[in-house]
């Protein structure tokens, strides 16, 4: 009797660590099948005002680092892709046109590393600037890189 309560509570036990693992396995799969990456950066690309803004400003080195922050902020979806009302001294989710929230997202783009320039501040410092005002905080202006940042 002991030896068929053991099978049964291994078997139990096995069952639940296959279960587990057929869920993890299926979540992963899910993220990173290759249907749901088509088009999957799509919505930001779009944009023609995108590239016409940053050969403006001479930021054209800048294309993917721009699209990179558009789809971290809103998938590039919505009134402000950019989300970048607060930049321009208004209320979040003030901008509710994208070629005007993509003109100040880029304008400040440029003002951000300007002024990183100006104090001498590392680029991803200036990218983690990117959603602060202009001027950033002083706890970044004299950084070098944002792993001396403290919050």
């Amino acid at each position: 009797m002991k030896r068929i309560k053991r099978w049964i509570g291994m078997l139990f036990i096995l069952t639940g660590i296959l279960f587990i693992g057929v869920f993890l396995i299926a979540i992963v799969n899910q993220d990173t099948s290759p249907l749901s990456n088509i088009n999957k950066y799509e919505k930001v690309k779009r944009y023609d005002v995108l590239r016409a803004e940053l050969r403006k400003y001479q930021l054209e080195e800048y294309t993917h680092v721009l699209l990179a922050l558009m789809y971290q902020e809103s998938r590039g979806e919505g009134g402000d892709p950019m989300q970048v009302s607060e930049s321009a001294g208004l209320p979040p989710n003030t901008i509710d046109d994208p070629k005007r929230s993509i003109q100040q997202g880029i304008r400040h783009l440029n003002d951000v590393p300007t002024y990183g320039k100006e104090k001498n501040v590392d680029f991803p410092t200036i990218i983690q600037a990117y959603n602060s005002p202009t001027p950033p905080p002083s706890s970044l202006r004299l950084r070098r890189n944002s792993k001396g940042i403290r919050a």
